[in-house]
């Protein structure tokens, strides 16, 4: 095991998110604490080579986990915007450095000269040596008839009228002031162990300059607070290999002086499992099959809007190719009249993200948690049926005929292995976007709620407030119809919360007609609020079968473009 113990000396950590300078960044990312190392390393007379195969050592072990407060046990100081002036934004008199190298050129050139050049050479020194003497005079000379602009500029470099730019110093108090960073499967030689403790004693600040902190070894941590998990909610930056190398030529590029992004790799952090129960999960959280949508030349992607009909045609697909004794479970045609949890037909939009287009990238087939492995298999066999020799493909009926969707082979995606990703696979397609605990959940497709529900925004207080509670009941029985527990608090509206999410009815999303009765079902985006997180997927309302009702988790943090 190797383990280092960060103490913050004033009891404090200033730092900015990377996405967002108003905002302090808690924990501290690994990758920081990383380039720290490199920048105490670097900053020597004579940088140490053994301390640089050590940080080469160290940046292959992988993501570490953390021993910090967390965000109940640390006070976050309000960013409030400070304008400073910027570095002095003229240079009054022409420096004569640029004439002083011109002038060794110009020497250097004399002494490689030979025959007829050498005339030429010394020529060219004899204006090297006047320009340069030129250049002396002008930087150092009193100067008593400047120009105006000249004189403007001199009263610019005085702090009282420079310009001002506005900055932010978020930072954040925590409890215990100990930051600790572990590798448990880590084993260093003492040779590395002692390298590293020279290191670290020479390390003083982490963050912004004014986090000073004193770095130890630490032989007995205490038990980590974030581990890495892919389904976890906090997205740290962490070291990889070569990131010591590309550290190297970022500075080497900017020398330190213009804004550069600290390079590193984005991991998923969250409490060890063992600390924590497993958060409750809805019937449709058995395991998914993802038909992947074939995106290129000639093949367009459907819309965010085009959900519902997009559901249904992968459905009546899924139908067509299944043995009718299977109806009632890929279909919902339960021969007895019955209602029972049956196949999700989902498509996933890209969506709720600042980068998201509004495209629907793939449909992920769910099975209920109870599924049976006969219910299984029929799913199984409608897709190599429907499949056949090339790819899965459906028709997407539009207002002038039918757009052909095309599908990827199907991949499987088992609830067991819930946190494994392919890294192949873009973000609205993996499982753990959908389904990682949370609190709060947004809609990005409408809900249909189960009962008409009129005066929702009505003018008339009355009628709005009557509408509020229907919607309000019509959402606790969803949420414990699918075995969640009830929300704490519940909002609701026509407008889409999320990026990429259009309105609910009008030129938005379609509005949803049940099947058997022919009813048109009120449609709403909603926002949940569970006392304790849970986990996904949240499927709600009449329409959950079709896509309807997806809820996406309000993360902290966006993923990367």
């Amino acid at each position: 095991m190797l383990a280092v113990a960060v103490d913050l000396l004033t009891g404090r950590y200033a730092a900015s998110t990377y996405n967002d300078r108003a905002v302090a960044e808690w924990p501290p990312h690994p990758a920081r604490f990383f380039s720290a190392l490199v920048a105490t390393w670097a900053d020597a007379d004579e940088p140490d080579p053994d301390e640089r195969s050590l940080l080469s050592w160290l940046e292959a072990l992988g993501p570490p986990e953390l021993v910090c407060s967390g965000d109940g046990e640390l006070v976050r100081r309000s960013a409030v915007t400070v304008y400073v002036p910027v570095n002095d934004p003229a240079v009054l008199r022409p420096s004569p450095d640029a004439k002083a190298a011109a002038l060794d050129e110009a020497r250097a050139a004399l002494q490689r000269a030979e025959g007829s050049g050498a005339t030429r050479a010394a020529a060219a020194l004899r204006k090297a040596e006047a320009g340069y003497r030129d250049a002396v005079r002008k930087a150092s000379g009193g100067g008593t008839a400047e120009s105006a602009p000249v004189a403007a500029a001199a009263l610019e470099v005085l702090p009282e009228n420079r310009n001002r730019q506005g900055r932010w110093f978020p930072t954040v108090t925590p409890d215990d002031p100990t930051v600790r960073v572990v590798w448990p499967d880590a084993e260093p030689s003492d040779d590395q162990r002692r390298v590293l403790d020279g290191l670290l004693a020479r390390v003083a600040r982490l963050g912004h300059s004014a986090s000073l902190v004193s770095c130890r070894l630490d032989d007995s941590p205490p038990g980590a607070t974030l581990v890495p998990r892919s389904d976890g909610p906090a997205m740290l930056r962490v070291a990889r290999a070569g990131s010591l190398d590309r550290l190297e030529r970022e500075f080497a590029r900017h020398l330190g002086t213009r804004e550069r992004l600290l390079p590193a790799a984005m991991t998923a952090y969250g409490p060890p499992v063992s600390r924590r129960s497993p958060a409750p999960a809805g019937t449709l959280s058995g395991d998914w099959i993802i038909l992947e949508v074939a995106a290129g030349p000639g093949t367009p992607v459907p819309r965010i809007t085009r959900s519902l009909a997009l559901a249904r045609a992968v459905r009546e697909r899924l139908l067509a190719h299944s043995d009718p004794s299977a109806a009632g479970f890929v279909g919902g045609r339960w021969g007895d009249g019955r209602a029972r949890a049956h196949l999700a037909v989902v498509p996933l939009p890209a969506a709720g993200y600042r980068w998201a287009d509004g495209a629907i990238r793939a449909v992920a087939l769910m099975l209920p948690r109870e599924a049976t492995a006969e219910e299984r298999t029929a799913v199984e066999t409608a897709l190599r049926t429907w499949a056949g020799d090339g790819q899965p493909a459906a028709a997407l009926p539009t207002g002038t005929g039918e757009l052909p969707v095309l599908f990827e082979p199907p991949r499987w995606a088992p609830a067991a292995a819930a946190g494994a990703e392919w890294s192949d696979l873009a973000y609205p397609l993996r499982r753990a976007t959908w389904c990682r605990p949370a609190t709060q959940w947004r809609s990005v497709t409408p809900v249909a709620l189960d009962r008409q529900v009129s005066g929702i925004g009505d003018a008339g207080p009355h009628r709005r407030d009557r509408a509020a509670a229907a919607v309000w009941d019509a959402m606790r029985r969803s949420c414990r119809h699918i075995g969640l527990p009830e929300p704490a608090a519940i909002e609701f509206g026509f407008d889409g919360t999320a990026t990429a999410v259009p309105r609910a009815g009008g030129r938005g999303f379609p509005a949803f007609v049940a099947a058997g009765s022919g009813d048109r079902r009120q449609c709403v985006h909603v926002l949940l609020t569970f006392a304790e997180p849970v986990a996904g997927p949240v499927l709600l309302g009449a329409g959950r079968y079709l896509g309807y009702g997806l809820f996406l988790p309000v993360r902290d943090e966006e993923p990367a473009r």
